[in-house]
């Protein structure tokens, strides 16, 4: 019995150690397995096809730069261009939406954050966007926001790996969260967090939508971004933030 005992533990760990084997290991992100792509675009508004051929979506909320471009000055322009239409029409939606289904709207704001650093004759930047509706209902106040972190490299190639996280902080008495896909709740449940790494590109952004916050009363609204950009053995890092 003993021995039959010693051959089923033998077997159940080389079962084991097979599946580790196997398994893939958790990594950040390699975007040049994603070029095929569908691209719905930025919160869903259709990009020009400039922007297509250089841009690949690896989730409805993460957009990153192909490897490789070799006319950022271009590329960069066309998505500013391409985001400041996106971003006015969102906020007009929005607005509009809250007007005509909810209560009286005691807050309507938006802000941006920029942070540039040196890195070997060039610049990294980071980036926060945050836009936010509150109202006043008979028995609870509601907040609405939606936003982005983005991270951009100015130099020649890409970055090794750029990751992206964000903290959006509800404060307020008895806040309750609703948050979009990737984020979790956290803190005392007034926070919702976010973070992804992504290979090999020299701009990325995530986007957000539809994260809810109620409670008896809210009073502010943050959005706390961090922007780290590896090259090799070296990382530099970005911060930001947007206080509505």
């Amino acid at each position: 019995m003993k021995q039959n005992r010693i051959k089923a533990a033998s077997l159940l760990m080389a079962m084991l150690i097979l599946c580790m084997a196997v398994m893939p290991a958790a990594s950040a992100k390699n975007i040049t397995d994603k070029e095929d792509n569908e691209r719905s675009g930025l919160f869903g508004v259709e990009m020009p096809n400039e922007l297509k051929k250089n841009v690949i979506q690896l989730d409805p909320y993460t957009f990153v730069a192909k490897s490789g471009i070799k006319d950022k000055e271009a590329f960069y322009a066309a998505w500013e261009e391409y985001e400041k239409k996106v971003l006015e029409q969102k906020r007009k939606a929005v607005s509009d939406e809250q007007v005509t289904t909810k209560g009286t709207i005691t807050l309507d704001d938006y802000g941006f954050d920029t942070y540039t650093t040196s890195v070997g004759g060039s610049n990294v930047e980071g980036k926060t966007y945050f836009h936010g509706v509150r109202e006043t209902e008979l028995t609870e106040v509601v907040f609405t926001g939606n936003g982005y972190n983005r991270g951009k490299w100015y130099g020649s190639g890409d970055v090794d790996e750029i990751t992206l996280d964000t903290s959006v902080v509800i404060s307020g008495m008895s806040v309750s969260l609703s948050v979009p896909a990737g984020f979790t709740v956290s803190g005392s449940g007034n926070t919702a967090s976010f973070g992804d790494e992504y290979e090999d590109t020299a701009y990325a952004i995530h986007v957000y939508e539809n994260l809810e916050a109620s409670g008896s009363w809210l009073y502010d609204f943050d959005q706390n971004d961090g922007q780290s950009f590896k090259f090799g053995s070296s990382t530099y890092r970005t911060h930001t933030h947007v206080d509505l």
